[in-house]
């Protein structure tokens, strides 16, 4: 016996191997089910009586016993089933079991029908079954009334059929001989025969799939299976009679699966390349220089054209990137990108994939690409780049010199297409069209260099980033530009520039709160322009206090980005009366500008405390509930405070923000600096070459000029002078004058307008001040004891100057003298109210005897005038004055109240809020003092 692990041939009753330790198994015998019953009936009713199937006997070749020394059939079977059945009690040790995944070639099969009469040869390569041959290679004597057998050796092909009546057939498959001696009964024999071919082929093909050393050649596709022979050595064992079932076929796993990878594969090579190639599917396509970058993620497929259109098939391809210590590293020009990343060399027509490059990371490149005429395609591939491709290639005669075009990669790129064609530009048309000028630029440089002037733009009309102090230093409040960032709300990787102005002077502004008072707009760059998408109010509270708040939407879909929204909280005027109106609304940015996503309204009447609310979401009413559930899937990621008490800021601005809120808050005292910051990152993103292709033509430029942003500096001098009453009574007095000077904002020049007309405030200034110097009470002039031309309007280019003089002649005291004048700043010239306002002059006349009238109605300390005297001060041009809030009237001592009362300032016309009309105009601040 033999050990089934290692082949070690084992001594009768070994437990375990001697030479690898493996446990000797005990195997039952068996025969086919289809086996040539036993000659002997004696012995086939034996082993019926047992319940088993016939017994095959398979046993080492040097233990088999010789057909010539076989003894009695009929006794032999009758002992063969008597120690199947009882193989302990008979003390005999049943071979081991043949291992499953044993290779069938390398065993010599044995099978004895009823009596050794035969015995079936497993034939090499094939796994044939015949009959067998005996021990020492001598023939079998078989019966001579026996019929003929056929016989198929499977190396050699060769068939041979015993004719009736010769004794045996001999079939040499490879260099054993089989020796096939047939059974006493045609019949029967052949009905064998049958049972063995089919267990000889459900074996054989057992043998085949399950062979320990077959493998998959990963190139080919092919398998490799062990031939016969290779374990000639192996032993042999006893295998059942169920074990020589025809085993259930199994299925070629791996062949079949490796068929079918080859064949999606060629089926995916063919959809991609070659049917939209024959079907002339339209496949994007870029142009060498063009100033967009293309978009590439790591499977774009990139490939090269001729000014032709044929497919470049030989190149070498650079990707380069910026160096970190370039000194024009904002420039997209050529000699920009400078360090090489990687080169490759691309042969064939079907282009080259991101992925070709290796692992590199996300950012802007320069693709090179440049003929393979000689080797390397370029003269030089240093840290420069090298230059010009030398050489004609093999894809194109016109292709000599290096192609161009910028890159956008990102890994997974949502923008990037799957194949793109690169090609030479079309010619232009017209031969006598200049270049554009943003030929190399990106886009990115572009829409920095627009949103850049845009923020000049409302830095001139609006002024630049700062905070006053209001209510005696008791809030603050940002003005002019009060806020620029950047803000991706359609999170389609761009961002768009969010800007908040303050229409009103918070230092000088008396009525400043009103819905106008902080406009927010959002600006969208798209095709070479900027366009404004969103235009509207900030929210403020029921105190005064405004502020923007940004909140995060989830996406609608997996794919989608989040959108990033406005709140807009107001107030509504109500349509009933004694009712008040909120609403609160998010508007989001589209294709088509910002809409609003959803919004609720709440109407509270207090005569009968009902509440009515109203939600729409999408478009669609919904309910409270579905409000709150959208609400609560928000996410805020900012608040922008445009005013606060001043303690309210000095409180937030010491407690850091809680990290995990990730709200970005911007307190009024930091808005400017956040402006600037977006400012000065716009500035260095479109570099110098975008901000000359996109500053203001001249013709701009003189509008802008028109439009010029002004600002203001009171001049102010302590000023002494001797004065009298006559007769010796003198003294001497002290007081402040002032007088203004205009200038250029934001960097303090001047022009030629504004000297002539600072001039003439100076000049009257010194003239004054030299007369009052001058004075004597013998003189019978005048003198002037206070000197104020103050500023209390500033908008645009229009400027209002409101002079105030202390006139004394001797007596108790002095008079008071009031008067107002416009003038176009641009022009420096004097303009009329009506020219400057655009108040009609006859309307405003009106509206001011009204309001004169109000004013005395209302005051308990006027005396009142007349009403051809009030008409008469309406008519008069120079009492009139403008304030940020709107136009007052000034009504001199005596007027309609007593000296003691002094000046009545009333205004007369509102230009946001019509309930200061016949108020007040009294604590009006002034542009540029040191107080302001």
């Amino acid at each position: 016996m033999f050990c089934t692990a290692c082949g070690q041939k084992l001594p009768d009753g070994a437990k375990f191997c001697t030479k690898c330790g493996a446990p000797v198994a005990k195997i039952e015998p068996r025969v086919a089910p289809d086996a040539a019953p036993a000659r002997d009936a004696g012995a086939q009713e034996a082993a019926l009586s047992q319940e088993t199937e016939p017994v095959q006997k398979v046993a080492p070749a040097q233990e088999a016993v010789p057909a010539q020394a076989a003894p009695d059939a009929s006794q032999q079977a009758a002992d063969e089933a008597k120690k199947a059945a009882q193989p302990e009690a008979a003390g005999e040790e049943t071979p081991a079991a043949v291992p499953a995944d044993a290779p069938v070639e390398a065993m010599e099969t044995r099978v004895m029908p009823g009596a050794a009469d035969a015995t079936t040869v497993m034939a090499p390569d094939a796994a044939e079954v015949t009959s067998a041959p005996a021990e020492d290679d001598e023939p079998a004597v078989a019966p001579s009334d026996t019929d003929a057998t056929t016989v198929v050796a499977s190396d050699t092909g060769e068939t041979r059929v015993m004719p009736e009546g010769s004794d045996e057939t001999t079939v040499m498959p490879g260099n054993a001989e089989t020796t096939v001696l047939p059974a006493a009964d045609a019949a029967v024999t052949a009905e064998a025969e049958r049972a063995e071919a089919a267990a000889d082929a459900a074996a054989a093909e057992q043998a085949l799939w399950s062979a320990p050393d077959a493998a998959a050649d990963a190139g080919t596709g092919a398998t490799t299976v062990l031939q016969p022979g290779h374990m000639a050595d192996a032993p042999v064992g006893e295998v059942s009679a169920q074990d020589a079932q025809p085993p259930r076929k199994k299925r070629p796993v791996v062949l079949i699966a490796t068929i079918v990878l080859i064949v999606v594969a060629a089926a995916a090579f063919f959809a991609i390349f070659v049917l939209p190639r024959m079907m002339g599917k339209d496949v994007p396509t870029a142009s060498y220089g063009q100033s967009d970058p293309l978009q590439c993620s790591v499977v774009t497929r990139v490939r090269p054209r001729d000014a032709s259109g044929e497919d470049l098939t030989s190149y070498v391809v650079r990707l380069m990137r910026r160096a970190s210590d370039d000194a024009s590293k904002n420039s997209t020009a050529s000699d920009a990108f400078n360090e090489v990343v990687a080169e490759i060399r691309v042969t064939g027509n079907n282009g080259f994939t991101m992925d070709n490059f290796g692992d590199i990371p996300d950012g802007d490149y320069m693709l090179v690409i440049a003929p393979d005429g000689s080797g390397s395609g370029s003269k030089g591939s240093g840290s420069n780049g090298g230059s010009k491709g030398n050489g004609s290639g093999s894809g194109s005669s016109d292709a000599s010199d290096e192609q161009r075009i910028p890159i956008h990669y990102e890994e997974d790129n949502p923008k990037a297409e799957e194949e793109v064609v690169v090609e030479p530009p079309a010619p232009e048309t017209d031969s006598t069209q200049e270049p554009a000028e943003e030929d190399g630029l990106t886009d990115e440089q572009i829409a920095a260099a627009l949103y850049y002037y845009t923020c000049q733009d409302l830095i001139d009309e609006y002024g630049a980033p700062a905070t006053a102090d209001r209510n005696s230093g008791g809030e603050v409040a940002a003005s002019g530009l009060a806020l620029a960032d950047l803000i991706d709300f359609d999170g389609d990787g761009t961002d768009e520039l969010l800007t908040v102005v303050c229409t009103k002077d918070p230092a000088t502004t008396t009525s400043f709160y009103g819905d106008d008072t902080y406009q927010v707009a959002v600006w969208r760059y798209a095709d070479g322009a900027v366009e404004q998408v969103y235009e509207g109010d900030a929210s403020h509270s029921n105190g005064g206090y405004y502020y923007v708040n940004l909140y995060e939407r989830e996406a609608d879909a997996a794919d989608d980005p989040a959108q990033t929204v406005i709140e807009v909280y107001s107030y509504p005027a109500p349509t009933e009366p004694e009712t008040e109106v909120t609403r609160s609304e998010y508007y989001g940015l589209g294709d088509d500008g910002f809409e609003a996503v959803a919004s609720c309204q709440i109407e509270s009447s207090y005569v009968d405390h009902d509440t009515t609310t109203t939600v729409t979401i999408d478009g669609s009413e919904a309910s409270e509930d579905d409000w709150k559930d959208f609400v609560s899937s928000l996410e805020q990621v900012a608040n922008y405070e445009f005013n606060l008490p001043a303690s309210n800021v000095e409180a937030q601005s010491e407690s850091d923000a809680d990290p995990a809120t990730k709200i970005d808050t911007v307190l009024p005292d930091a808005l400017g600096e956040r402006t600037q910051d977006t400012i000065d990152a716009l500035e260095a993103a479109a570099g110098s070459e975008a901000l000359e292709a996109y500053a203001p033509d001249e013709e701009e430029a003189d509008d802008a000029e028109a439009d010029a942003s002004y600002a203001v500096t009171s001049n102010e001098a302590d000023v002494t002078f001797m004065t009298s009453q006559g007769n010796g009574d003198d003294w001497e007095e002290s007081r402040t004058w002032t007088y203004p000077e205009f200038v250029l904002s934001p960097d303090c020049t001047t022009d030629e307008a504004l000297d002539k007309l600072n001039a003439s405030f100076k000049e009257s200034f010194e003239a004054d001040l030299a007369a009052t110097q001058g004075w004597s009470f013998d003189s019978g002039e005048t003198q002037i004891w206070v000197h104020r031309d103050d500023v209390t309007y500033l908008q645009g280019s229009v400027a209002c100057v409101r002079s105030s003089r202390e006139l004394f002649n001797g007596g108790a005291h002095g008079s008071e003298a009031m008067s107002g004048a416009f003038y176009d700043l641009s022009t420096g010239e004097e303009i009329s109210i009506e020219e400057a306002l655009g108040v009609p002059w006859d309307e405003l006349q009106g509206e001011a005897v009204d309001a004169i009238s109000a004013y005395i109605e209302a005051n308990p300390n006027a005396y009142g005038a007349n009403e051809d005297s009030i008409e008469g001060m309406a008519a008069d041009a120079t009492r009139y004055f403008a304030t940020p809030d709107g136009i007052a009237i000034a009504i001199m001592p005596y007027e309609i109240a007593p000296y003691s009362e002094g000046m009545q300032l009333v205004y007369v016309h509102a230009f946001n809020d019509p309930s200061i009309v016949g108020t007040s105009a009294a604590n009006v601040a002034v542009y540029g003092s040191s107080t302001q």
